[in-house]
């Protein structure tokens, strides 16, 4: 069966961003295409555009595809004036990143993956930008989503790393997560590669020249893997993911559970950091909070103890040589490797 693929928030204010630069040049359109870091180019159709003061503005409606999502139809709003550097900020319905531990964005949560799918388009139309993305009803959508578990409050995330959605049901993407699993074991002379989400995937590939990408199925990953004999197992994931795993969650999706504050602290205890530091993430929102607060040496030290935790969880599965690598949130450092 067919099934619809989606445009993610980040990739819809892309859209909207670019109509509304190429408005400002005098060219109203109906729809933009823009770039995406996978090489497709996705149109997508502009809903209005008008001007406001300096700026003009233009927006899309986020599409969601067979995706269940309660952003399905939201409006993505971008306004822009040239200016003489790209800068872009969050407006009404955007929501705000509670904590010092935010850098780089205003406070804004406004993904570096967003930011880029915005700059890409923009570059298209050619010139510096100031733009501020805003979502309208986006205070009242936010209410429907985690933001508010993870220190996002006022509104909805601005997220996106390939800008694309890909059509996920739990029976669909458990039997496509099965058949990449057996196609890289016979690949790679049962060698697997596993990878939750896009930041990982790409620096596994980079790393290690292959990967499949599980999302939260790890646990699915794992099953297929010891049905196929799997000899070697490489997990790469950023801290997030690897902290519910190292919990034992296989499946790391928020209806699951959630374990990752309470299961970093105890890393973080194991580790030796200090009772002071501990103290202090106690009442953080996010991983990412919590390894900010603790300090470089200190998260390094903790996320090390979370690999070695994740490493026992999927030894109970596969019989296998395992290796966990886990990385920043940007999925640039190795913070920790555990073997065995």
């Amino acid at each position: 069966m067919w099934k619809r693929f989606g445009i993610t928030t980040g990739l819809a204010a892309a859209a909207a961003s670019k109509a509304a630069a190429l408005a400002s040049r005098g060219e109203t359109v109906g729809s933009v295409v823009v770039p995406t870091p996978i090489g497709l180019r996705i149109e997508v159709n502009v809903e209005r555009t008008w001007r406001e003061g300096d700026y003009y503005c233009s927006s899309v409606r986020k599409f969601s595809g067979d995706n269940p999502d309660v952003l399905d139809g939201a409006e993505i709003v971008s306004c822009v004036k040239p200016s003489q550097s790209t800068v872009i900020l969050g407006g009404k319905g955007v929501g705000r990143a509670e904590g010092e531990w935010v850098r780089g964005s205003g406070g804004y949560a406004i993904s570096e993956g967003a930011r880029r799918l915005i700059e890409s388009a923009l570059k298209e139309v050619g010139g510096e930008y100031e733009v501020i993305i805003s979502v309208p009803q986006g205070e009242e959508l936010a209410k429907l989503t985690m933001n508010e578990a993870v220190g996002v409050r006022g509104g909805i995330s601005i997220l996106g790393t390939t800008g694309i959605e890909w059509p996920v049901s739990d029976e669909g993407f458990e039997a496509h997560v099965r058949a990449m699993v057996c196609e890289d074991l016979s690949t790679h002379n049962g060698e697997l590669v596993l990878a939750p989400g896009n930041t990982a995937y790409n620096f596994a590939v980079k790393a290690f020249g292959h990967a499949v990408k599980v999302g939260d199925w790890i646990g699915v990953a794992l099953d297929e893997a010891k049905r196929r004999g799997v000899k070697n197992l490489i997990l790469v994931s950023l801290p997030g993911k690897l902290v519910k795993l190292s919990c034992g969650m296989l499946n790391t999706h928020s209806k699951y559970g959630d374990c990752r504050i309470e299961s970093l602290i105890h890393s973080a205890l194991l580790a030796g950091v200090s009772f002071e530091k501990v103290k202090g993430i106690l009442d953080v929102k996010s991983v990412s909070e919590a390894l900010y607060k603790m300090g470089e040496d200190e998260a390094s030290r903790t996320m090390k103890v979370v690999a070695e935790k994740a490493l026992k969880v999927i030894k109970r599965v596969v019989d296998a040589k395992v290796k966990v690598v886990a990385l920043d949130e940007k999925g640039t450092k190795v913070l920790g490797v555990a073997e065995g």
